[in-house]
């Protein structure tokens, strides 16, 4: 109607075919009392949404003053988030993308894990459990970079890693929420029987922290991403490490992921070879043990 006030002249423009034969129902409908009731979590959710090139984010809902409401229109886009955050929503798209199976995903870690092993030689990494028995006065040398054993099932860290900043890779998802297999450093904030408190973790953070701030213009390819009660968070630039994500049970990220079926083990490597000088400043005594106390220019859920 608002068209028609203003005398607009109906001239084609690009739209959207959304055929109607291949939809996929939902086990349980998403209601529009839910949506109301999640509120903070949609607005969130619009708050981590990068602006287009107008300047403005594209969203499904009307998030004013009023009640959650949908915007005038017949088909939406929705982003993979919202998805993941509605189970309903998130078992469909699962289907849709023949998310594997568990064993499966344990098949794809140890092959990524197998594939670095054999194709480490020529690389930095290849020399880590040297550097550590160097730096940490150990007696003996671990023969391999990882655990033959993965942890969890879906991932993997460097021997002796438990306690320290790990490189780690293991089962992740893209952005578009297709399965991948994510490499880099990570940071575990889980207390366990041998690491009953996290807070022998502090400096070590710290000199993550002061090493990200100094180096941080070479990262650009990378991200970071963590894991938290309430999900994993969208991926965003490196930035330090907050008090708020040094948290009993959260897990830190920095790195990169690569679709499964498409792992590139050469790629994998040089992204450990950049982040050896991060853990080398990681054993250093140099740095004051503080945490970021500026907010994460990422928002994380």
């Amino acid at each position: 109607m608002s068209a028609r006030e203003r005398g607009a002249v109906p001239i084609p423009v690009p739209g959207y075919f959304i055929p109607l034969e291949d939809h996929t129902i939902l086990d349980r409908p998403v209601t529009l009392e839910e949506l109301r009731q999640q509120k903070p979590l949609l607005e969130g959710i619009h708050a981590r949404i990068p602006a287009g090139k107008g300047g403005s984010v594209y969203f499904p809902f009307e998030l004013s003053g009023r009640p959650v409401r949908p915007l005038q229109g017949y088909g939406f886009k929705v982003p993979a988030e919202l998805v993941r955050s509605f189970p309903a929503m998130d078992a469909a798209a699962r289907l849709l993308l023949k998310f594997p199976e568990p064993d499966e995903i344990q098949a794809a870690v140890k092959q990524a894990v197998a594939s670095i092993e054999r194709e480490a030689g020529p690389f930095e990494i290849s020399k880590l459990q040297k550097m550590r028995a160097r730096v940490l006065g150990l007696s003996r040398t671990a023969r391999t970079i990882f655990n033959t054993d993965l942890k969890g099932r879906d991932f993997a860290f460097h021997q002796g890693g438990r306690s320290e900043l790990q490189f780690n890779l293991g089962h992740d998802r893209l952005t578009n929420g297709l399965s991948a297999i994510r490499v880099g450093v990570a940071f575990s904030f889980q207390a366990s029987r041998s690491f009953p408190k996290i807070d022998a973790l502090l400096p070590k953070v710290a000199r993550f922290n002061d090493w990200l701030r100094e180096n941080a213009d070479g990262l650009g390819d990378l991200e970071m991403w963590s894991w938290q009660k309430s999900g994993r968070s969208v991926n965003g630039r490196p930035a330090p490490i907050t008090e708020a994500l040094f948290q009993e049970g959260n897990f830190v990220f920095l790195g990169v992921a690569q679709a499964v079926g498409k792992f590139d083990p050469l790629a994998a490597l040089r992204v450990f070879d950049r982040l050896l000088p991060l853990y080398e400043a990681w054993n250093s005594r140099n740095f004051p043990a503080t945490l970021a106390k500026r907010p994460a220019p990422v928002a994380y859920r």
